[in-house]
């Protein structure tokens, strides 16, 4: 379209947009332009309800994550006697810690009144450990 033939639009005091995707699964995007704030939302009512009417559905663009639940385990924290919960990283490391544990992340220490916590890893060491052992007793015997 040539720049001459286009009609320049002033600026609107108001506007909205919306990004629906339609019954048939197409993604649409528009915004509508006002120079009445009191005036736009009256039309976003109309607007809103002849989309709903016509099948279309808003496009969650961002969304909050629900917090994860919490694998809280049999055992009371050696350490103080309350609940120990398993927790696995984005990296893929697991442990076990206390509630009351909490890890400050701009510190990188613990802030809470309890400091247990018992890697998985640690476990493995132990276990292959005295894995090594047994199989070395067995060569003495």
């Amino acid at each position: 379209m040539d720049k001459d033939k286009r009609k320049e639009l002033p600026e609107a005091k108001s506007s909205v947009t919306y990004s629906v995707t339609t019954k048939d699964g197409f993604n649409a995007l528009f915004t509508v332009r006002d120079d009445s704030g009191s005036t736009l939302l009256k039309a976003m009512e109309l607007i809103e309800k002849e989309l709903v009417d016509k099948g279309y559905k808003p496009q969650v663009r961002y969304s909050k994550q629900a917090p994860k639940e919490k694998d809280w385990l049999k055992t009371p924290c050696p350490k103080c006697g309350n609940r120990v919960y398993h927790v696995k990283t984005k990296t893929g490391k697991e442990f076990d810690t206390c509630e009351n544990r909490k890890w400050d992340f701009s510190t990188s220490k613990n802030v809470g009144t309890c400091d247990y916590i018992k890697w998985k890893d640690d476990e493995k060491k132990e276990d292959s450990f005295k894995d090594d052992t047994e199989s070395e007793v067995e060569e003495i015997f």
